[in-house]
């Protein structure tokens, strides 16, 4: 029956409940009335330069980037998956450029012909891949399978053929296909796709990543106002419980904002045991990479009131093994997946 009023402000830490509270007597994690409290699980990327004209990482081919004077290089510990500016996600640069927001993503995809269909080794594209010989070559592939549920995999363009419009792929593992949409791709990590502000290309192999971006306003370079989360592979929750059913259960969460991160709020990988009565009421997800919320093998969870924006995932995903549970009286704008998903 404990209550913990949280202090306007923004934390890092991500919350992991060690504790249960009761049917009844719930534990309850609450912004202090009047204050804003920021739940963002991101770390700030430093040791920015600026590029070179000769820089080999802005050079294909023998051309170099013509963007060259408004981009910015740094090591990173790993590979980058997100990347944010002033609390706003940006785009990685990709082919087709993206156009359009967060949940809209999928209109920043090219459909793939259906010639291709019932193999992943290769794709031909007529339309659309008309670059020079070996344009593409260890670029990386994003196959966005509607098929497999809307599941994405990455693979390596290992040659390009010009003449048959034909890229040849290693690394993936689903035939394409056609789902509820044409299974579509695009195509990243290519020195010559930054091509506006706020667009950025994370290159190399463990031991050797580089990120390359080219910001909105170049003072946030040495501001901390860009940030990524962390490259460890971990997943990045505001708040995580997992494997461990005995603790976490009757928590209500009010009035937080969750930000900036892969994820907002987990419960993942039951054992085949059951979370109960969590209640999430009034929270805002905004800018979250991946599924907002996300609850699996919950008994009578609730999502009351809660504020979904800017989601790359899905807003509220009641997964494997939830009962009894409920989403109302919840907003949901620009989410890419699914604003309510059960399954």
């Amino acid at each position: 029956g404990d209550t913990v009023c949280v202090r306007g402000g923004t934390y890092g830490e991500q919350i992991t409940p060690t504790v249960s509270g009761a049917e009844g007597r719930p534990i309850t994690i609450t912004a202090q009335p009047g204050e804003t409290v920021y739940i963002e699980r991101t770390v700030a990327l430093t040791g920015w330069t600026p590029c070179k004209s000769d820089d080999p990482c802005l050079v294909w081919n023998g051309q170099v980037n013509p963007n060259w004077a408004h981009i910015y290089k740094t090591a990173s510990a790993g590979a980058i998956s997100c990347l944010f500016e002033s609390g706003l996600i940006r785009d990685q640069a990709q082919f087709p450029t993206p156009t359009h927001t967060v949940g809209q993503q999928e209109l920043d995809y090219i459909s793939i012909p259906r010639a291709n269909f019932g193999q992943h080794s290769t794709l031909v594209d007529v339309s659309h891949l008309t670059q020079a010989e070996d344009f593409w070559n260890g670029c990386t592939f994003v196959y966005w399978s509607h098929g497999a549920n809307n599941w994405f995999q990455y693979g390596t363009v290992t040659d390009f053929n010009a003449t048959d419009h034909k890229l040849s792929l290693a690394g993936l593992t689903f035939d394409f296909t056609e789902g509820s949409l044409p299974d579509a791709y695009a195509i990243r990590n290519h020195p010559m796709s930054i091509v506006r502000p706020g667009q950025w290309v994370c290159t190399g192999h463990p031991g050797t990543w580089q990120l390359l971006y080219w910001p909105v306003d170049a003072n946030s370079l040495t501001g901390g106002r860009v940030r990524t989360i962390s490259p460890s592979g971990i997943p990045n929750y505001g708040l995580l419980v997992t494997g461990n059913t005995a603790i976490g259960n009757y928590l209500t969460l009010q009035g937080l904002t969750f930000r900036n991160g892969a994820a907002g709020i987990g419960y993942v990988d039951g054992r085949g045991e059951q979370w109960h009565g969590v209640c999430i009421e009034n929270c805002m997800f905004t800018q979250c990479t991946g599924d907002a919320v996300r609850l699996e093998y919950m008994d009578r969870g609730r999502i009351d009131g809660c504020t979904f924006d800017h989601i790359g995932g899905n807003g509220a995903l009641l997964g494997i093994h939830t009962i009894d549970s409920r989403v109302t009286g919840c907003s949901f704008n620009d989410v890419a997946g699914t604003n309510i998903y059960i399954g």
